[in-house]
């Protein structure tokens, strides 16, 4: 099925639409779902793109914390690169990218705790 001009722009305008109206922490459990998913059934093509996406709205949502606790409690302000699960994420990415397996089904399972363990404590 090819998708006409108009079609693309259309869906685009959509995601456009999604991002803006869905809070960051729901977009990156989305993206998770979806590394894992496609991991699952051998989809390698999007993958990158999930964990890239991933790994910016886990950005908007250490900002958001970051801006709610700023005048409150400025010492609970923590900045991007020295979140450990932004940490995990990047490293989880470079393997992904530079290595010719999948992530196995134990690495999978790792992914989906540390996100979920990431929005419990920062939403």
């Amino acid at each position: 099925m090819e998708l006409t001009i108009e079609e693309i722009h259309q869906r685009k305008e959509l995601i456009a639409e999604i991002e803006i109206g869905v809070p960051s922490n729901l977009l990156l459990l989305a993206h998770i779902a979806d590394f894992i998913r496609d991991s699952l059934i051998d989809a390698p093509s999007v993958l990158a793109i999930h964990l890239q996406e991933a790994r910016s709205h886990a950005k908007k949502v250490l900002q958001s914390y970051s801006e709610l606790f700023a005048s409150v409690q400025p010492e609970r302000i923590e900045r991007a690169s020295e979140n450990s699960y932004l940490k995990f994420l990047e490293k989880f990415q470079e393997e992904f990218l530079f290595g010719d397996a999948r992530p196995s089904t134990i690495e999978l399972s790792n992914l989906y705790k540390k996100t979920m363990t990431f929005l419990e404590e920062y939403t």
